[in-house]
Order: C-alpha cells, then sequence, then structure tokens
C-alpha cells in the first residue's frame, strides 16, 4: 500500500450558508425517494380501493386524483423539511458563536488536529466514519450527526486531489 506523506494546512471561519449546507446532507435523496414513492403509492391505493369497494364508477379517475395529490403532499413536505433545517440551522449558527470562530485543521497521515478558539483536538483517522465531498464542502463524518465542515474554498484546486487521496487511504468514502 502506498503511503501518502502530505500534509494539509486549513485555516477559515465558516459562513452561515456554509454551516447550513453541511447540515443539509443529513437528508440522503435516495431513502427519502423509496419512502415517498411508497408514501404515495399507499395512499393512493388506498384511496381508489375504498371508492372501488363502495362500487363508484369513477374509482380508476379518483386513484390518479389520489395519486397527484399525495405526490404533491409529499414533494411540499420534502420541501418544508429542508427549509426548516436551514432556518434551524441559520439559528443555530447565530445563537452558538463557536460556529462562527476562526478553525484550523492539520490533516497528516497520523489523523487530524483541529485548533479553534475553544480547544484543541487530535483524533486518529480510527475516529472518522466516513467522508463526503459535495460541491462546495468537505465532511468529515465521527457520527451520522456529528461531522466537520470544511468549505472546498479553502482548498486550492492543485491540492484537492492530493487530500481526497489522503482521506481515500484513512477513511471510507461514502456514495
Amino acid at each position: 500500500m502506498n503511503t501518502v506523506t502530505n500534509e494539509f494546512t486549513f485555516s477559515f471561519t465558516l459562513t452561515k450558508e456554509e454551516y447550513a449546507k453541511g447540515v443539509l446532507p443529513s437528508l440522503r435523496p435516495a431513502g427519502y425517494l423509496f419512502f415517498g414513492i411508497a408514501f404515495t403509492l399507499a395512499l393512493s391505493i388506498q384511496g381508489a380501493l375504498d371508492d372501488y369497494y363502495i362500487d363508484s364508477p369513477q374509482w380508476p379517475l379518483k386513484f390518479i386524483i389520489y395519486l397527484a395529490s399525495s405526490a404533491a403532499a409529499y414533494i411540499i413536505m420534502l420541501f418544508a423539511i429542508r427549509w426548516l433545517i436551514k432556518v434551524s440551522s441559520y439559528r443555530s449558527y447565530k445563537k452558538y458563536k463557536v460556529h462562527s470562530y476562526p478553525i484550523t485543521y492539520i490533516f497528516s497521515d497520523k489523523g487530524a488536529v483541529t485548533n479553534h478558539k475553544v480547544g484543541c483536538q487530535n483524533l486518529a483517522w480510527q475516529a472518522y466514519e466516513k467522508y463526503l465531498f459535495t460541491d462546495e464542502l468537505c465532511l468529515l463524518f465521527i457520527s451520522n450527526s456529528s461531522r466537520y465542515i470544511i468549505p472546498l474554498r479553502v482548498i486550492h484546486d492543485d491540492d484537492l486531489k492530493a487530500f481526497k487521496q489522503l482521506l481515500s487511504h484513512h477513511i471510507p468514502v461514502t456514495s
């Protein structure tokens, strides 16, 4: 196995938008899509069967109406959940000033060191469960609800590939 000898240092202050985007990937679209399809079909079939069993001649049309209305309700619910999480994360960012303090991460083969106004933390690679890159962020998960957020704006393009390689040597990637 090739060893990566790079050391990366990133210093930055998270914006409230970056913080909110770091919280949102908890909503994985694939799982919610399956739930949404099952939810929509179940409501539609239940409504159509109710009409079928009372001998309503319009039950096929009502099935389509039930399907469309439950799909619309589900889509509205998804947007509402994402909006509520975004608003909640903005409030959290504003309320807990610790999110707006400057932070420095130092990554090497030994692990990651975090320097922050409230303290310093040294974590071995085994502490990280997974990582995820979005269009704007790198998220390092310690658990499903706890993550480090690193904006890609602080990582130079020529360092990004090497940083991804360092992470892939030590942490499983999420899809």
